[in-house]
């Protein structure tokens, strides 16, 4: 059992001069979770620090690096876990002032935007040309067909000319409507399409109730813009084919671009980005006229070679000083537990981290977490199969932490899963008997009775199925205990040993004295009757502890006033630690449901599959596809039923006792490089 990383609080008065080195320095080590100074006690006498134009003009550069990723429809490629699909080359770049960085990254990024802005503005200069003149060559094709003049259009001395198209169903309306109003009129069609285009003439007289007559009509009056003549048709079709030509031209040489700069606007984002996080950290610090203060927490083990870094950098003009965290203060959790067992942190994570002076879990979580697993899923065939799926996922992770760890842990349930399936004789859902029937061969057995059968084992028999369950349960007793176990430990590492006297003792001696009671005795209360004494010791004495567990806590400031409330919190909790000890062993019998399913779904899958083995000539494969698809389905569902079941024992039943997980996430300052590489 590990407790996570020791801290130390971390303060550093620096030269202003060389700020800005030491700031790029926490950002390469990655082991200083940096605190808002101006919230210390004795940092009112100090100055706030205030944006700095690096951070500015950071943003500034970030905002024209995206413009160009969008322009260029540059994204990053991942796959289906959130990795990048392939390694990218690392650019190399000379490590300097944040000044002289971004001045390079600006001269870079213009160099860019010569090329590509300039293309960029041209083809939506192309396009909204071309959205100006396709219109009005679609016009001008249709009054040819019309053999019409633009010219003619409109009103003339005598008469009234408009064009326009509508809609097939809507010409009938338009002619009974035209004669209705008695109307004089000239209709001219040129084709029945999609719409039809036509020419109206009508005396001038006739104008306005024309124009309201088609304005309750689906008419789309043709358009030109000023001085368009139907000359000009052959000109404007030209033009927009050269149009085409230059938009394919420019889209040609943006692809280009795409592919040439991708990576360099990926690799100039990332420089920018940590340029501006060194730089907002400012905010953070306070400061007189000519020197810096920041405050941080950091890795005792990351001590000494810190402060190294910090003196050979300033050149002696820094003060670093480290001190123990003090009673109140929030000290964030920083998980430090050996290679094996760290992918088990994610588990642990997703409830909650524990306190700084809380025990991590983890370590025990990493082994009994597959070991549950395995005693409900025990089968060599499948465990097998969730490990090759465990490597598979930890191979495609490649930069995702928690798709890898998730890897992890599915492999090492699936190696506990194969473990108990050597210990269930099963193997893809069969027992001994249909293994030597179907295969020929037999699973040796690492547990066996006289008789050579499997010792424990869900499916063997009823009795068997009963040792099954008592095992669960024991399983659960042996959880839960060490849950307060650890709950005493806890107590006593805060120091607060009224409270591990009061409360996890007296819950753990209670609870294993009534688990050895009925061990022993069972229900035969006369016998129970017959050992007075040690029942007495065993149950009413840890219940007469916890009754008076809120008065025993609370000694050092004993008050006669608050004894009614502290006796009634203490006889809630008897009568809630009573009630919760039954509901938590009893939930551990879940170990013993899930292995009977699992073994019971498989075995109505073969009886299933069984009577298709008689078809002719298809009959083996038709039984072999069902068996594949049916395990495949299994597996699939039961996998993750188990998987959640596994989290509950461990939540609810476990976690309960002992762990408080109001932990704050260690989050240290660093400099995440995946496009660049620095060259000092």
């Amino acid at each position: 059992m590990l407790k996570p990383a020791q801290m130390s609080k971390l303060r550093v008065v620096v030269l202003d001069q060389y700020l800005e080195d030491v700031m790029r320095e926490f950002s390469k080590l990655g082991n200083v979770h940096i605190l808002d100074v101006k919230t210390a006690a004795d940092a009112k006498n100090l100055e706030s620090v205030i944006e700095n134009k690096t951070s500015g003009r950071s943003a500034e550069l970030l905002g024209r690096i995206y413009y160009l990723l969008d322009i260029l429809g540059i994204k990053e490629e991942r796959d289906f876990f959130g990795s990048l699909k392939k390694e990218p080359r690392r650019m190399p770049w000379k490590s300097n002032k944040s000044e002289k960085q971004l001045s390079k990254v600006e001269e870079l990024v213009s160099e860019m935007e010569k090329i590509v802005l300039k293309k960029s503005d041209k083809l939506v200069e192309l396009g909204e040309e071309k959205a100006r003149l396709a219109p009005e060559k679609t016009v001008l094709e249709a009054l040819s067909r019309l053999s019409v003049d633009s010219s003619t259009l409109g009103e003339s001395r005598f008469l009234y000319a408009v064009a326009g198209s509508i809609a097939p169903q809507d010409l009938d309306k338009l002619e009974e409507a035209l004669k209705k109003h008695l109307i004089e009129y000239v209709l001219k069609e040129a084709n029945k399409s999609e719409r039809i285009a036509m020419v109206l003439l009508t005396p001038k007289a006739h104008k306005q109730a024309m124009d309201k007559l088609l304005e309750g009509l689906d008419f789309q009056r043709f358009v030109l813009s000023p001085g368009t003549a139907s000359s000009d048709l052959t000109k404007i079709s030209h033009r927009l084919s050269e149009i085409e030509t230059e938009k394919k031209q420019l889209e040609a040489d943006l692809a280009e671009a795409k592919k040439k700069y991708a990576e360099k606007l990926f690799s100039l984002r990332e420089i920018v980005q940590i340029e501006k996080d060194i730089s907002d950290t400012n905010s953070m610090m306070a400061k007189t006229k000519r020197v810096y203060v920041l405050e941080g927490w950091v890795p005792d083990k990351n001590y000494s070679e810190l402060e190294k870094k910090i003196e050979e950098i300033s050149h002696g003009h820094a003060i670093v000083k480290a001190t123990r965290p003090v009673k109140g203060e929030t000290v964030p959790t920083k998980l430090d537990n050996p290679g094996i067992f760290k992918p088990f942190e994610v588990l642990v994570e997703t409830f909650g981290l524990p306190s700084y002076k809380e025990l991590d879990p983890t370590p025990i979580l990493a082994i009994t977490f597959p070991l549950f697993y395995g005693l409900m899923f025990g089968d060599v065939g499948h465990g097998l199969i969730l490990v090759l799926i465990g490597l598979v996922l930890a191979k495609l992770a490649k930069t995702s932490r928690g798709v890898y760890s998730l890897g992890v842990i599915v492999m090492t349930c699936g190696i506990f899963a194969m473990l108990f399936g050597f210990i269930y004789g099963e193997m893809f859902g069969m027992g001994q008997e249909e293994q030597l029937k179907l295969l020929g061969f037999k699973l040796p057995l690492f547990v066996k009775d006289a008789a050579g059968t499997a010792l424990i084992s869900p499916l063997a028999d009823a009795t068997h199925t009963i040792e099954f369950l008592k095992l669960a349960i024991l399983v659960g007793v042996v959880h839960v205990g060490s849950g307060m176990v650890l709950g005493f430990i806890n107590k006593i590492s805060e120091k607060q040993y009224l409270s591990a006297l009061a409360g996890p003792l007296p819950k753990l001696w209670l609870y294993y004295g009534a688990v050895y009671l009925f061990m022993t005795y069972w229900t035969d209360f006369g016998k129970w009757g017959q050992n007075l004494g040690t029942v007495i010791m065993l149950i009413p004495v840890p219940l007469v502890i916890i009754l008076f567990s809120e008065v025993i806590q609370h000694l050092p400031k004993f008050d006669m006033h608050h004894l009614p409330t502290q006796l009634g919190e203490g006889g809630f909790e008897v009568f809630d630690t009573s009630l919760i000890f039954l509901s938590n062993s009893i939930s551990y019998s879940r170990i013993f449901a899930l292995a009977l399913v699992h073994g019971g779904l498989f075995l109505a899958l073969f009886s299933v599959a069984e009577p298709l083995n008689a078809l002719p000539l298809v009959g083996p494969l038709v039984w072999l596809l069902v068996i594949i698809a049916g395990t495949a389905g299994i597996i699939a569902l039961e996998s993750l039923i188990v998987f959640l079941h596994s989290l509950r024992l461990h939540y609810y039943e476990w976690f309960t006792k002992f762990y408080a997980a109001d932990g704050v996430k260690f989050r240290p300052f660093k400099a995440e490089r995946v496009y660049t590489r620095t060259e000092e």
